[in-house]
């Protein structure tokens, strides 16, 4: 009969607050919002405690919480995503500087040049590749590689026929519909950091007009 009585103490609304029958009383300690504090129990003028089941819950439900995070998370992206975002970036910028450039000016070592008297001319490809002509005869071709994440882009020029033949200038440059600024360096010459042909810098900087 305890036994039964003190189940259906338990089970009531009412069993937490007062149960004159088996003679204890049960409830939450104050201030006890989540049920982590310990239940006390009086029976027979003894004071005992025990925990409530939702600290024996309490593990599993930490591990239900994180798995649903990393669920939830973004999936990693593709180790390869990024290599073929840059080629197509880059697939675009050469389609962007293909075409027929004729040299406006050139400045070198603190001079600058008006190409008036002769004809210098660069042929784009959006292959990359590129032929130079002055006055229409042909000097030195090459290929092109861009790099148009590049805060300024950069390009490697490298020529493989004609004058400096095995040469690879690293530069920088600026594209619009019609202009653009090409700054380089020859040789194993640091690539330049801003657009400029000053005196002691060691840079060219070319202006050209798209024809």
């Amino acid at each position: 009969m305890l036994r039964a009585a003190r189940t259906i103490a338990r089970s009531h609304p009412l069993g937490r607050f007062a149960n004159p029958l088996l003679g204890c009383e049960t409830g939450w300690k104050t201030g006890d919002r989540f049920g982590l504090n310990p239940v006390i129990l009086m029976r027979n003028g003894q004071m005992r405690t025990r925990r409530k089941s939702f600290l024996r819950l309490l593990p599993a439900t930490l591990a239900v919480m994180f798995s649903l995070v990393v669920a939830t998370a973004a999936p990693p992206s593709s180790p390869t995503a990024e290599p073929d975002r840059e080629a197509s970036t880059s697939e675009a910028e050469l389609a962007r500087y293909a075409g027929s450039w004729q040299v406006v000016t050139i400045e070198a070592n603190g001079t600058v040049s008006a190409e008036t008297s002769r004809v210098i001319v660069v042929d784009n490809r959006p292959d990359g590749s590129w032929t130079l002509t002055v006055d229409g005869q042909e000097i030195a071709s090459g290929t092109n590689s861009l790099d148009p994440l590049a805060v300024p882009k950069a390009i490697d020029i490298t020529i493989t026929e004609g004058q400096g033949s095995g040469s690879v200038l690293r530069g920088i440059y600026e594209l619009s519909d019609q202009t653009r600024r090409l700054c380089f360096r020859g040789g194993t010459g640091w690539r330049p950091r801003e657009f400029s042909g000053a005196a002691g810098s060691d840079s060219v900087l070319v202006t050209f007009q798209r024809r």
